[in-house]
């Protein structure tokens, strides 16, 4: 069997996240092959963690707080939605240094 897809949370602090529970459940019920990691990244080192994710084969992050902000600085692109909100919170790292920010509005469901 190949490596799982490598996906993760970055901030500071992120033990409280629920995010890998929840990959791990969506993983299982969709077949899909992966590994959700939490990252807990100190402010000072945001760029070096989330440039080695990148070059280990990380497919996609989560950022989450003090990072927010941060983050669209690190990004080589930005949809239209995150630069006019600049509060965006997902980073896709699928292919080399293509590092992007997105806008992702929670909704919630009845």
């Amino acid at each position: 069997m190949s490596a799982p897809d490598r996906y993760g949370v970055m901030g500071y602090p992120v033990s409280h996240s629920r995010s890998p529970v929840i990959h791990r459940l969506f993983a299982l019920q969709t077949g899909q092959h992966l590994q959700y990691e939490l990252l807990q990244v100190a402010p000072e080192k945001l760029e070096t963690a989330v440039r080695q994710f990148q070059r280990t084969g990380g497919k996609g992050l989560n950022i989450t707080v003090p990072h927010k902000g941060e983050v669209a600085r690190l990004a080589d692109e930005l949809s239209d939605r995150a630069r006019l909100r600049r509060g965006g919170q997902h980073a896709g790292a699928a292919r080399g240094r293509d590092f992007r920010r997105q806008h992702r509005r929670r909704r919630a469901v009845a």
